[in-house]
């Protein structure tokens, strides 16, 4: 009874454990830019909550594909759907992806 205890305690913790970095970037050939969080949790999984300079929230999912890569998508509430792809290195990275036929860079981190 005790190891049962120990152990949904433990899932309990690990589970709820999550990290959150900021993001940067900017459409390409456009004044568009963005900035927002990326939080990730322990199972490799997370979440993106983005701001435009031109008002408009965007949110989005990721998951890593491996230790330092991985992929996601992104919805704006002005319609616009995109995915991405980003590598890290720690706690920073860098990515790229497609918007609305338009492509973006971003940063993670400081």
């Amino acid at each position: 009874m005790a190891l049962a205890f120990v152990f949904v305690f433990n899932v309990g913790i690990f589970s709820a454990q999550a990290m959150t970095l900021p993001i940067r970037g900017a459409v390409k050939d456009s004044t568009e830019t963005f900035t927002g969080t990326a939080t990730v949790r322990i199972n490799g999984e997370g979440d993106v909550k983005l701001a435009t300079s031109k008002g408009v929230a965007c949110m989005g999912n990721f998951s890593f594909e491996s230790w330092s890569k991985g992929r996601g998508k992104v919805q704006c509430e002005d319609g616009r759907l995109g995915s991405f792809a980003f590598v890290t290195a720690g706690f920073s990275g860098s990515g790229a992806g497609t918007i609305a036929d338009e492509s973006f860079d971003f940063i993670i981190g400081k």
